[in-house]
């Protein structure tokens, strides 16, 4: 149970510290959802937040390969990283 939980904290932590610097990236390159009449919020958002995400899942993917508990998921399958480039893509 302690490997899981150092997998999450890993891509918790991750994705925290990636969302300020991803923040100001996206409003650094202006991609920036403005509000309309037809979306829900009332002020410019930045639309780069899934990178930050992104950050968290290959870290904690990273992480995984390093625990002993992973061990036959990560030598044995290929779903690892097959996750990997899926969520690349």
């Amino acid at each position: 149970m302690a490997a899981y939980l150092i997998v999450l904290l890993v891509a918790a932590g991750v994705t925290f510290g990636l969302t300020p610097l991803v923040r100001r990236l996206s409003l650094r390159l202006r991609v920036i959802d403005y509000p309309s009449d037809r979306k829900v919020h009332p002020v410019p958002t930045p639309t780069m937040g899934g990178l930050a995400m992104w950050g968290g899942f290959l870290a904690a993917m990273a992480a995984s390969r390093f625990i002993p508990a992973f061990d036959a998921m990560n030598l044995t399958s290929v779903e690892p990283l097959a996750a990997v480039i899926t969520c690349t893509l």
